[in-house]
């Protein structure tokens, strides 16, 4: 599953560049892909805060909006691929900088086959997984394609009727796999707390011992058995 959003505030060119981008996906993939088109900053930043997890944007960095946009792309998905197009007129000043850190750029106006020759190679570049380490995260294979989950997304891993589902704060995936067999891929970090759960400790916002149950950043209540009290609490001192 390929997640992506595009924001451009005229609509016929996000229509455009939408299109573009789908047929490279079809190219390239078998598998679904979400394609998220805004065309308001509003629509855009409420976008990205409906979403866990994000592959790619492709965004118009206008003058007085480009870098308050792109602030709220890195606030919520600080290494997302990020193509800008840019007017001419605009100074590289303005979004060649460390927090916007885009990954590709085209300078409008240009012609058509420089959109598609641009967007083909950032699109490739997503696909094949540049800039991304796997040691920073899982890919988990569904029924709508293979998806790369971040493991700081993460919330917990439930085990449940013979598959596992990694939650996280909007999302689940579900596929075949054991806890058992996931405890040692898994970094350090993620610890047994259940028979059927395993928890990210870095998400853990409390733990009462005395109610056996820890409590997570995004209010989910976790049981955590006799056996696996004291590993939880010396994972957390």
């Amino acid at each position: 599953m390929i997640t992506g959003v595009i924001f451009d505030n005229d609509q016929s060119e996000l229509k455009h560049i939408s299109s573009k981008v789908r047929d490279c996906l079809a190219l390239k993939v078998d598998e679904d892909s979400r394609i998220h088109e805004c065309d308001s900053f509003t629509g855009f930043k409420d976008t990205l805060q409906a979403l866990d997890l994000n592959d790619f944007c492709c965004m118009e960095f206008l003058e007085r909006t480009g870098r308050d946009a792109t602030l709220v792309l890195r606030e919520s998905f600080p290494d997302c691929p990020l193509l800008l197009m840019v007017d001419g007129s605009v100074s590289p000043r303005e979004y060649v900088k460390p927090d916007i850190m885009p990954s590709g750029i085209i300078i409008k106006p240009t012609n058509d086959n420089q959109i598609r020759q641009s967007l083909k190679e950032f699109m490739d570049a997503v696909l094949t997984g540049d800039g991304q380490d796997d040691a920073d995260g899982m890919r988990v294979e569904t029924r709508e394609g293979v998806t790369r989950i971040p493991f700081d997304r993460i919330l917990y891993i439930e085990a449940c009727a013979k598959k596992v589902y990694v939650r996280t704060r909007k999302e689940e995936y579900g596929y075949y796999d054991t806890l058992d067999s996931l405890e040692e891929k898994l970094p350090e970090f993620f610890a047994r707390c259940h028979r059927g759960y395993i928890v990210n400790l870095h998400r853990i916002s409390k733990f009462v011992g005395a109610d056996n149950l820890i409590y997570l950043d995004d209010g989910s209540e976790l049981p955590v058995s006799r056996s696996y009290k004291r590993t939880i609490r010396e994972a957390l001192k």
